[in-house]
């Protein structure tokens, strides 16, 4: 049986470019893009497409940090920190499609079951901050 683990993420919440009326979530340390028709719905499938990819690596036996975004999303990442402001989740602004989020999303396993299986990761918990600028 494994212990549990806290795994915490970086994504990276805009306007889908090409779908009217969409949202992006990519998640930074997983290299794992999903999309929402809302910021709060693109979150929500981040949660569920992290926690998805957590799962199948451990009950591969992989680590699920081998998988990372490319260097320059990371860039990207940083500049938008650097003029963003912290927002609760909440707050965000669906309409506001000239603004990009960042959030940060902590997700625990639990330990295996008996038969060796991975339990879902618990709820995650949210941090957001709202930039200003579509284009960091």
């Amino acid at each position: 049986m494994s212990e549990s683990r806290i795994y915490n993420f970086h994504a990276m919440m805009r306007p889908a470019e090409d779908l009217p009326d969409q949202w992006t979530a990519h998640v930074l340390e997983l290299d794992v893009v999903t999309q929402g028709d809302s910021p709060v719905h693109a979150a929500r499938m981040a949660d569920e497409a992290a926690a998805m990819v957590i799962a199948e690596d451990i009950g591969a036996g992989r680590d699920p940090l081998d998988r990372r975004a490319p260097e320059s999303f990371w860039e990207e990442l940083y500049r938008c920190l650097r003029v963003s402001t912290p927002i609760e989740m909440g707050d965000i602004d669906e309409k506001d499609r000239a603004c990009w989020y960042v959030f940060l999303l902590e997700l625990a396993t639990a330990p295996e079951d008996d038969n060796d299986r991975p339990a879902p990761p618990r709820k995650p918990v949210r941090v957001a901050w709202a930039s200003e600028h579509a284009s960091p």
